[in-house]
């Protein structure tokens, strides 16, 4: 089953109304769950460019792989294949990208314009389901969150065995860490939840505005800015101090249908949009109507920037 099925049936129990954003990739309903809307995976082999190695590099998981785009321009350049469901995606300063293949239990890193894979990572102990996931450049610490259950798994150093926290507030699904060192993730409903640096439990953060199914976070290297769902398609900033979570600003994604796992870079933020199988860019932090978009994707999932050098 694709990953983004078995998120969809997670939500249902948690919230009805995020349902409106998997509508489009869900089609019966099984007694194993649910059968997704499209056929089977081709195969194609994993290819990049050469001269792409040297570019901004805009990597997109959908459901047939991770697509690779030379930024601003948004020509493909690379696809990586291989996965079994590739969902979210992360980099690290020196422009490695981390996937995470939640139906394989792994955690696979490229390096940037890479083909094939240079490290995998997995946790033996633990149903693992890596979903989405983000990197403490300073600390070079991983974290990765579960489509199947609260745990959060830091890799120190982007190696080794991780060390696993739970988030006791709800699933996380999708987080980021800010320019300190502090990791977000979702919480219950209209908070979110934070590992604060070198703690070792999570708080949860009431939002000083109803905000419900966060479909993905970013720091804009001053606020921490979310993506709810519910209202539709709004971003937020927020400024945490505390144990207080202050929406500063908010902005609709025009044209958006269901944006989840947003990246922010060069003032836009770039969202995967998986009702309408396709990328969006819009200006950042006052989005309007997209800029740019990149289509002929089939349920968009993660993003991430990785820097040429």
């Amino acid at each position: 089953m694709a990953l983004k099925l078995r998120l969809c049936a997670a939500y249902a129990v948690a919230s009805l109304v995020l349902l409106s954003g998997c509508n489009a990739y869900l089609s019966t309903k099984t007694a194993s769950g649910f059968t997704p809307n499209v056929q089977t995976k081709a195969h194609i082999r994993s290819w990049a460019l050469p001269e792409s190695k040297h570019d901004t590099l805009l990597y997109i998981s959908d459901f047939y792989g991770v697509h690779v785009y030379s930024y601003p321009s948004g020509t493909l350049v690379g696809e990586l294949e291989d996965f079994q469901s590739p969902a979210g995606l992360c980099s690290d300063k020196a422009g490695n990208v981390f996937v995470t293949d939640t139906e394989a239990q792994k955690v696979y890193e490229f390096a940037h314009g890479g083909t094939q894979p240079i490290a995998t990572l997995y946790d033996n102990y633990a149903s693992f389901n890596a979903f989405a996931c983000s990197v403490d450049r300073a600390t070079k610490t991983l974290a990765v969150t579960s489509a199947d259950s609260n745990d959060v798994f830091l890799f120190k150093d982007e190696a080794g065995s991780p060390i696993i926290y739970k988030n006791p507030y709800a699933f996380g699904y999708f987080c980021t860490y800010d320019g300190s060192g502090n990791l977000f993730t979702r919480g219950t409903d209209n908070h979110i939840a934070e590992l604060s640096k070198g703690s070792t439990s999570f708080t949860n953060i009431k939002l000083s505005e109803r905000v419900h199914d966060i479909v993905g976070f970013a720091w804009d290297g001053n606020y921490l800015s979310i993506n709810g769902n519910s209202p539709s398609n709004v971003n937020y900033r927020v400024q945490v101090n505390g144990r207080k979570a202050t929406i500063v600003s908010k902005a609709s994604l025009l044209q958006a249908k269901f944006v989840v796992q947003f990246t922010l870079y060069n003032h836009q933020l770039i969202g995967p949009d998986q009702n309408a199988n396709r990328v969006s860019f819009w200006k950042y932090p006052k989005a309007t109507n997209p800029v740019k978009t990149i289509g002929e994707l089939e349920l968009p999932e993660g993003s991430t920037i990785s820097l040429g050098h």
